[in-house]
């Protein structure tokens, strides 16, 4: 069991570091597959509401925005990616239900 796995049983969240607490595996930088899944879902919720910027994902605590839409891509949503001024710029076009 991880560290991060026996804080969150025993409901001690206090004893996790930053990166624990944003689902983040303490022992890399990487997410964990369940802050993929909630990030994933956090980009196309915004992105059904209209085209959403590099910053604009960031500020829903999406870590790495291009990661996510390539994931969501893979899953089979249809994204265009454009730039917006030195940010890429990110629409939904359609894809999966």
């Amino acid at each position: 069991m991880t560290h991060q796995q026996k804080a969150l049983s025993e409901g001690n969240a206090e004893g996790l570091n930053t990166f624990d607490k944003a689902g983040f595996d303490s022992n890399s930088f990487s997410p964990s597959e369940g802050a993929k899944a909630i990030q994933c879902e956090r980009v196309l919720a915004a992105l059904r509401r209209g085209p959403q910027t590099t910053d604009d994902l960031r500020r829903l605590a999406v870590r790495s925005p291009a990661s996510r839409v390539m994931e969501l891509r893979k899953a089979g949503h249809v994204i265009v990616t454009g730039r917006a001024g030195v940010q890429a710029r990110y629409v939904l076009i359609g894809g999966a239900a």
